[in-house]
């Protein structure tokens, strides 16, 4: 392998590398999010939501 190959592969694969690592990061933060939200739900809390759409003139 000559120089010239040897740069242009390292090139790649650190482009490559710096692409996957930026796009691996947001889609395990969407996964995970999406994992606490949908299939882990808590045994013994539940979601509450407000009837007064958050009007304190009341």
């Amino acid at each position: 392998m000559n120089i010239e190959d040897f740069i242009l592969t390292v090139l790649f694969s650190g482009f490559s590398g710096i692409i996957i690592g930026y796009f691996l990061r947001d889609i395990s933060i969407v996964i995970l999010r999406l994992y606490n939200s949908y299939i882990r739900k808590p045994k013994y809390l539940a979601k509450y939501r407000f009837e007064d759409n958050g009007n304190v003139d009341k």
